[in-house]
């Protein structure tokens, strides 16, 4: 696997896939901090998202509302499809601010995606209110033993969400086992160490997405700043596969 390189400083990082944490030996990141007046710097942006410069992580600059107002929804997204190679692994971390304001059901929604297959994703998770409760919730499908041969939605809570203050978000994710952890303002959640499962099983991520679909007239949003996204080198592949995420077996 090739890495394009994002930018001119290497760093060492500590990738976590499970409970337990592997070094890594020099990976190449990419980080937006989103402080370039009115630009998404090099992340697209459709629909209603908006620049913030009131509530932004460290408290000045500007970062992202992902918005959705009176119906219409936002889209703010990063694609590595164009570059060399492709991912299997990843880890995405940023800061986010939910507002207590947020009257509706629904707002931030975050996606790992595979685009050289329409529609297929990995990671899939929402800011909803579920049991009255605004939390993290896991979106995947099982198959249905209604109806055999058929996809079944399921939603599980992973954690309840801190609102009107910033809390950190990171997602490590392998497309070897098609699971991924979370880890939400320090707290490592891990589905008792299996992972957490894809919506749909994916051969490589190229899209990283947040949005927010919410249908309802009343303005929903989430403030996202400081997103970082790593991805190891090829020579710890096969250490990262051997992590408790990978002891299962990828769909054929």
């Amino acid at each position: 696997m090739i890495i394009k390189l994002k930018t001119a400083v290497l760093v060492t990082l500590v990738f976590v896939l499970s409970q337990s944490s592997y070094v890594l030996a020099t990976i190449i990141p990419s980080f937006n901090n989103f402080n370039t007046a009115g630009s998404y710097e090099d992340w697209t942006k459709t629909g209603v998202a908006t620049k913030e410069t009131t509530i932004v992580h460290g408290g000045t600059g500007e970062a992202v509302n992902v918005r959705a107002k009176g119906g219409y929804p936002s889209y703010v997204y990063k694609d590595f499809a164009s570059d060399p190679g492709s991912y299997t692994q990843m880890q995405l971390s940023f800061w986010m601010y939910e507002y207590s304001a947020n009257a509706n059901d629904q707002s931030l929604n975050i996606a790992l995606q595979d685009t050289t297959t329409v529609g297929y994703v990995g990671p899939n998770l929402r800011i909803k209110v579920k049991n009255g409760v605004r939390s993290l919730v896991h979106y995947y499908n099982i198959d249905n033993p209604a109806n055999p041969g058929t996809a079944l939605l399921v939603e599980d809570v992973i954690a309840s969400i801190v609102m009107d203050q910033w809390s950190q978000l990171t997602i490590s994710a392998s497309t070897i086992s098609d699971t991924f952890t979370v880890q939400y303002n320090g707290v490592m959640y891990n589905n008792n160490g299996n992972g957490y499962s894809f919506y749909q099983p994916i051969n490589e991520i190229s899209r990283v997405q947040f949005s927010n679909t919410n249908g309802s007239a009343v303005v929903s949003r989430t403030t996202i700043d400081d997103v970082s996204i790593i991805v190891p080198e090829p020579c710890t592949i096969a250490i990262l596969a051997l992590g408790a995420l990978a002891f299962r077996k990828k769909k054929a």
